[in-house]
């Protein structure tokens, strides 16, 4: 076995380089494809990290190739001097291409936020310094190299066509070991094999989009689960430095996400904690988890269902004291859908009229039918949610 290449062929490694990126670039174009004109879905959201993995997988390959090729002797017998250097020159193109387009799908991957795990198994970062103001310049650019890396193959194509019509020289034998049939019948097997799973994941439905209203106006009344009233003072948010923050994950990899709009009243006492009364109204529509086609696809009626319930309420009056802080023992009610939420949190003032209070709970999202459908017992979002309250509380005495 030839395992380096010679002037005349080259070697099972560059070989199976570069049918093992021809047959995963053409893989990832079909999937992007596909992905693309899908609803959101966990069909999709497979489709998408597949194809991502594998554009990383490319990626990979084509630096270990190109470090192979410098590291090998040129393969240009029967080509002249100027043939060959016309080929070296389109060569490079080609692995210009191969490198800048999986290279800009790292970054429009970047740019959009999606937390993303090769093959859902090991975890790859964003790349430092990418902002949102990236992702539309490079989709054009992703979107561009298909259409030139297309190109480019098409013409890589003829000329090897055109040396064997013109010139006699069969190129394509350099590149596949063995017997040539059967190489080129296995060739074939692989990418069907590999895009079989495409098509079956193409037929699975998507999820329903409903209008995001343009802002709601929180109501004035309590949850109705407390009666809101306690002798222990009272504390507001102040809603600029505060959060209301949530946890998930998506394919493995954690996500953050946020409710910006919310109204809250608590009254405590951290000496006589068991008078203390906690109220809390949540406009839905003001969730985001910074990514657009997420939030888009959360009005839906399978996730907050915004039209039918774009509030979300969370109301105790029982409190503990603990060794490391309080419990507020309460009722969380979504989609009015109403279960028993524990909050632990810890109470710390910082000035007479100003306390920090941070406070986190774990919820089950299907407890509130969030993710219903399709999504209830797929895994590809997280079903536990990790819920991360940082609030600065204001009182007048």
């Amino acid at each position: 076995m030839q395992i380096k290449n010679t002037k005349d062929t080259y070697g099972v490694v560059s070989q199976f380089l570069h049918w093992a990126i021809a047959i995963l670039i053409l893989t990832a174009i079909v999937m992007g494809k596909v992905a693309h004109g899908m609803d959101m879905s966990p069909a999709k959201i497979a489709m998408y990290v597949f194809h991502k993995s594998v554009g990383i997988t490319v990626l990979a390959l084509v630096v270990v190739r190109i470090i192979w090729k410098f590291a090998n002797p040129k393969t240009d017998a029967g080509l002249t001097p100027d043939q060959a250097s016309k080929a070296s020159y389109g060569h490079g193109f080609l692995y210009l291409l191969m490198f800048l387009m999986p290279l800009s799908g790292w970054i429009l991957n970047s740019a959009a936020n999606y937390p993303f795990g090769w093959m859902n198994l090991i975890s790859v970062p964003m790349i430092p310094g990418i902002s949102k103001t990236l992702q539309e310049p490079a989709e054009t650019v992703h979107v561009a190299m298909f259409y030139i890396l297309s190109t480019v193959v098409i013409g890589h194509i003829l000329m090897v066509v055109y040396h064997k019509r013109f010139h006699q020289l069969d190129l394509i034998s350099r590149m596949l070991p063995g017997n040539q049939k059967v190489s080129g019948a296995a060739v074939v097997l692989v990418a069907v094999l590999v895009l079989i799973p495409v098509a079956l994941l193409a037929t699975r439905g998507g999820s329903t989009v409903e209008a995001k209203p343009d802002s709601v106006e929180l109501s004035d009344q309590s949850s109705g689960n407390t009666s809101v009233t306690s002798n222990s003072p009272l504390w507001i948010p102040d809603i600029e430095n505060s959060s209301l923050a949530f946890k998930g994950s998506y394919s493995g990899e954690p996500f953050n996400g946020e409710f910006k709009n919310y109204r809250a009243k608590l009254y405590f006492d951290p000496q006589k904690p068991e008078q203390g009364v906690f109220d809390v109204v949540i406009d839905t529509t003001s969730v985001t988890t910074y990514t657009s086609d997420w939030d888009d696809t959360l009005s839906g009626s399978e996730w907050f269902a915004f039209k039918q319930f774009p509030e979300a309420f969370y109301s105790a009056d029982t409190f503990e004291l603990t060794d490391t802080g309080f419990i507020a023992k309460g009722n969380l009610t979504i989609k009015s859908i109403s279960k028993p939420i524990d909050l632990v949190f810890s109470w710390n003032s910082v000035d007479e009229s100003t306390v920090s209070f941070v406070a986190q709970s774990v919820v089950t999202r299907g407890d509130f039918e969030i993710g219903s459908g399709m999504w209830a017992d797929d895994s590809s979002i997280g079903f536990d949610v990790a819920i991360d309250i940082e609030l600065t509380l204001k009182t007048d005495g």
